[in-house]
């Protein structure tokens, strides 16, 4: 009888453990990708005219190139 009511307990499954940290690790992930957005647009500030020619980029390309893409999220 003492290892049927250890048997009868229910455990939930491992990925439902899990599930209320997945919006923190998502927000995480969100705030990490931004930072590094943030640091490669400064980095590409930073460089001379004469260096963003060498790599074929433009001074007003630099935002656009920093930008999430989010094209799937665009209803066009």
């Amino acid at each position: 009888m003492h290892t049927l009511l250890k048997t009868a307990t229910v455990q939930p499954a491992a990925g439902q453990r899990r599930r209320p940290l997945r919006w923190l690790q998502a927000a995480l992930a969100a705030w990490r990708a931004m930072r590094r957005r943030a640091a490669d647009r400064r980095a590409l500030q930073a460089m001379s005219d004469a260096e963003l020619r060498d790599m074929g980029i433009g001074r007003g390309e630099a935002d656009h190139l920093t930008r999430p893409d989010d094209r799937l999220r665009r209803p066009w």
